[in-house]
């Protein structure tokens, strides 16, 4: 378990850095092979089982831990970044979180570490608070997001049982100014069940 820190904020400030740091570039699969294991012990910590699969690109993370209820919220994220570009270009270390006029900035944080801290934070949150889930929460965790996810169709075939849930949550969606956050919604029927993904 983390350390306690005093408000939510602390505890996303923590996830975020912690994977800023990791230096995940999509097609480096040494890097890549190298940024899954320290995020599986993040969420080993928090009481999750967790599994590293290995894939012909990068390991993909699938993490468990069960709740109060019976039903499942599944996390969908990516851990793999884009290329830092032209070092001159950055004001800091790309893989250094840094604040600049109340921003974060770090290779990562907009797509899709910072939104994957944030939920790790809650997660943790959610445990100091009350010690156990209200639902059980699944993680699903790419780290060939931004190569066009070519192992995860493989590896949601294989480990299909595992990957059930009552919502998905994925990442992305947009922002329409500085104030308005678009989500994307989808529900739908599958196998005569209903869904809902978030993303």
């Amino acid at each position: 378990m983390v350390a306690p820190l005093s408000t939510l904020d602390d505890l996303i400030l923590h996830y975020v850095r912690a994977l800023v740091a990791l230096p995940s570039v999509t097609g480096d699969e040494p890097a890549l092979e190298h940024a899954a294991p320290p995020i599986a012990d993040l969420l080993r910590g928090l009481g999750f089982q967790v599994s590293v699969h290995p894939t012909e690109g990068a390991p993909i993370i699938l993490a468990h831990r069960t709740g109060k209820s019976a039903q499942r919220l599944l996390f969908f994220n990516h851990y793999d970044v884009m290329p830092t570009g032209v070092w001159r270009d950055w004001f800091h270390e790309p893989f250094t979180l840094a604040e600049r006029e109340g921003l974060l900035y770090g290779r990562g944080v907009a797509s899709d570490k910072g939104n994957l801290a944030a939920r790790i934070a809650a997660v943790a949150h959610i445990l100091a608070e009350t010690g156990e889930l209200p639902v059980g929460i699944t993680f699903l965790i790419e780290g060939d997001g931004l190569s066009g996810s070519p192992s995860l169709a493989n590896l949601i075939a294989d480990q299909a049982n595992n990957l059930t849930a009552d919502l998905v949550m994925g990442y992305g969606g947009t922002k329409l100014s500085n104030d308005i956050v678009c989500l994307c919604l989808s529900f739908g029927w599958h196998k005569n069940e209903p869904y809902a993904a978030v993303s």
